[in-house]
């Protein structure tokens, strides 16, 4: 194999359809492979050589020229042009809109930066598309002048992987498996879905894959495969009477997941867009709902709770509201919430309470909120609160570290609070417990369930004592628990759900 005609590159290994060889000290780019057969020399190929893992943070350009204007009514345009761009940022796919002097081409990938001495320009409103109403995209902004540092090229693929790729499940379960395609346009690298993928279990009296979900028969182990566009992809399915506390991957590859809920018709992810997904009963992982974009900044969706009947209360990042989805509907309509009448500022959690909400504020404020966004005083508890759970007769509420704890003495707090008697003295159950990075909290049979964010463990509480369930996660933070008794884990630092069997 030789390099632009003058660089000959050293075999690693070679199998059918796939030679792989030492790119080292060959700079990213597009280049011309030619592959010599003998004394045969075949075409040029060209070839764009990427650095792994890509650009994980990037920003490109996708409109120039965005129509920017002074006010609501769109009666005066601003003199600054607005410029599009697609971003992916810490995993989360997204869209930006910023004012700009400079002259840009639709693709290149440009640098994120601001010019230093130009002032504010002001609120601006922009139409998301020709034709939508105006809506505000920020209250003051400075000029952007990122430089660009690489065009786009067209995308390919480099290779594809089955999500998860191992998959421990008991017979007569489902569930979701995906196959991913991993792309490149030269600069930035990104995954998407394939559609309608073709896979094939090696042993269907183990287990077969139907619609995005596999389905788990006899006792056994089998392997997933799928061929797609010339590339391959394996995983491996063991079905078994798995003991509890089993640890098992339910989902993966997914942007950083923020939140999830259990409802009667399955598991609903947020994963910190605009979109929630949900796994069905029948098994497979789709769209279930999105979130109008007037409502959210830069990122969208996070913690959620939900009722026993399925209604859904989605907190929305840097946002004072909740948004309500209505089971009833399928998620199709919604119902958006405004505190009114309790303190000011953002709900850092909440739990349902009949047909009301219980919500946490930053200053350690518990209301009640009314589906008419009235608030009236519950309860309060000491510290900031980052997560709640409830059972039939008490609140828990989670509290993130004290500013004042000594370094070695920093820990969280839990609150219980009798429900039938919020204004009693709440009960600090990690008391003499030094425990500084918990992030969820949820009730099962064996007692309350935390998540520590930071060492990647689910703990649990009972007795008085705190013991190790699960460990070597990343990031684990929201926790729901199934109609089954199964235990879900949001993994923001692995998007991905891990499911703890009952």
């Amino acid at each position: 194999m030789w390099l632009d005609e003058k660089l000959k590159l050293d075999k690693i290994s070679y199998q059918t359809g796939t030679l792989t060889v030492d790119v080292g000290g060959v700079p990213p780019g597009e280049h011309r492979i030619h592959l010599v057969d003998g004394t045969r020399q075949g075409p040029a190929q060209v070839v764009w050589i990427t650095l792994a893992p890509g650009e994980t943070n990037w920003y490109r350009v996708v409109e120039v020229n965005v129509p920017l204007f002074a006010s609501a009514d769109g009666r005066r345009q601003l003199d600054w042009a607005g410029v599009r761009l697609a971003t992916l940022e810490t995993g989360v796919p997204g869209e930006r809109i910023v004012p700009t002097r400079e002259t840009y081409q639709v693709g290149h990938y440009v640098a994120w930066h601001w010019a230093a001495s130009d002032p504010g320009i002001g609120p601006a409103w922009v139409r998301s598309r020709l034709g939508d109403q105006l809506r505000k995209v920020w209250d003051d902004s400075g000029i952007f002048d990122g430089q660009p540092v690489a065009p786009a090229h067209p995308e390919r693929l480099m290779k594809i992987s089955i999500e998860p790729s191992h998959l421990l499940l008991r017979g007569q379960s489902k569930a979701p498996v995906r196959v991913l395609g991993h792309y490149t346009d030269g600069t930035a690298t990104w995954t998407a879905p394939i559609d309608d993928p073709q896979v094939t279990s090696t042993n269907e009296k183990v287990v077969i894959f139907k619609g995005g979900a596999v389905f788990a028969k006899d006792p056994g182990t089998s392997l997933l495969r799928c061929l797609h566009d010339g590339c391959t992809a394996e995983a491996s399915v063991e079905i078994a009477a798995h003991p509890s506390d089993t640890i098992t991957a339910y989902l993966a590859g997914l942007p950083p997941v923020a939140g999830i809920a259990w409802t009667p018709n399955g598991l609903v992810v947020s994963t910190r867009g605009q979109q929630l997904w949900r796994v069905g009963k029948d098994g497979v992982y789709r769209l279930v709902a999105m979130v109008p974009t007037r409502l959210l900044p830069s990122l969208g969706t996070d913690s959620m709770a939900a009722r026993e009947d399925g209604e859904l209360a989605v907190r929305l990042v840097d946002r004072p509201w909740i948004l309500v989805l209505h089971h009833s509907h399928d998620y199709r309509s919604s119902k958006l919430i405004r505190l009114q009448g309790g303190p000011a500022g953002t709900p850092m959690a909440f739990t349902w309470h009949n047909d009301d909400l219980i919500v946490a504020m930053y200053t350690g404020a518990l209301q009640r909120v009314g589906m008419d966004g009235k608030a009236t005083p519950f309860a309060s508890v000491p510290g900031h609160p980052i997560a709640l759970a409830r059972t039939s007769t008490s609140l828990y509420v989670l509290c993130s570290p004290e500013a004042g704890d000594p370094p070695q003495q920093r820990r969280n707090r839990l609150w219980q609070l009798r429900l039938d008697e919020p204004t009693s003295a709440p009960v600090d159950l990690l008391d003499g417990k030094v425990l500084a990075g918990l992030s969820g909290v949820a009730v099962t049979a064996a007692g309350i369930v935390l998540s520590d964010f930071e060492s990647g463990r689910v703990l649990v509480l009972g007795d008085g004592l705190v013991q190790t369930l699960a460990s070597g996660l990343q990031n684990p933070s929201q926790l729901a628990v199934g109609d089954t008794g199964d235990l879900y884990v949001a993994e923001f630092g692995a998007g991905g759900v891990r499911r703890i069997l009952a």
